[in-house]
């Protein structure tokens, strides 16, 4: 399993796990250093950090319309090149913390999501998606704006089905820049019963840092006895 490598650190109930001991750059760490859970992936998106280069094999888009994924970029060449874009500037923030201060980039960072979501959304009845009114988890801080851009809202919608949960992608002392780690913060922990084996939204680029807080999500979420049945 792509995840048996990965080790999760929980607090104690009613408690918090301080992480700060545990960063390699506390100071350019950008998230809650309390947290309820530290997802350790260790080396397991060392193999896709960066642009896809078949590391894992070509993509076979029957299989993947089986299993109803659509990557729109082998479909269509300006969802490529906005994908390319979008890659340069995740490198960029990935690489350099600095970057997460400015503005300039936030901007044309929010300008590709939203035509991004824009693509999804103009071609969701080709690809036969529909908007099922899913609980929609949003992933603090980016994930609060893409879950609206996916769902055709305003910045500043309130939203009846939203769970936020508050994650970082993260480095660890001893270990190489490449591996990767993610702290969990709860919102609202009770909310979590609403998704045990319900389908669940989660809007995001899937790339190795926001793959990685989904998927971070999810696994705190498992070993908290909450498991949704199919996510979306």
């Amino acid at each position: 399993m792509i995840f048996d490598k990965v080790v999760i650190q929980s607090a104690k109930d009613g408690q918090k796990t301080d992480v700060t001991p545990l960063l390699l750059d506390p100071d350019n760490f950008f998230g809650d250093t309390l947290v309820d859970h530290l997802v350790k992936f260790k080396d397991t998106y060392t193999k896709i950090i960066g642009k896809y280069h078949g590391q894992l094999g070509p993509w076979n888009l029957k299989e993947l319309e089986k299993n109803q994924i659509y990557v729109l970029e082998n479909y269509f060449d300006g969802a490529k090149h906005l994908m390319d874009k979008i890659n340069e500037i995740a490198q960029k923030i990935v690489f350099n913390s600095v970057f997460y201060h400015d503005t300039g980039i936030a901007k044309e960072y929010f300008e590709l999501a939203k035509e991004g979501y824009g693509l999804l959304t103009k071609h969701e009845n080709q690809f036969k998606i529909t908007d099922k009114n899913l609980p929609a988890i949003s992933l603090e801080r980016a994930g609060l704006i893409t879950t609206r851009l996916a769902l055709g809202k305003s910045q500043n919608a309130k939203l009846k089905n939203e769970i936020r949960v508050v994650t970082k992608r993260t480095h660890l002392k001893g270990e190489p820049t490449t591996n990767l780690s993610v702290t969990v913060l709860w919102r609202d922990k009770e909310q979590l019963k609403l998704i045990n084996n319900k389908e669940i939204l989660i809007s995001d680029f899937v790339n190795p840092a926001s793959g990685a807080s989904s998927a971070a999500f999810i696994l705190s979420a498992q070993k908290l006895g909450v498991k949704p049945s199919k996510i979306f």
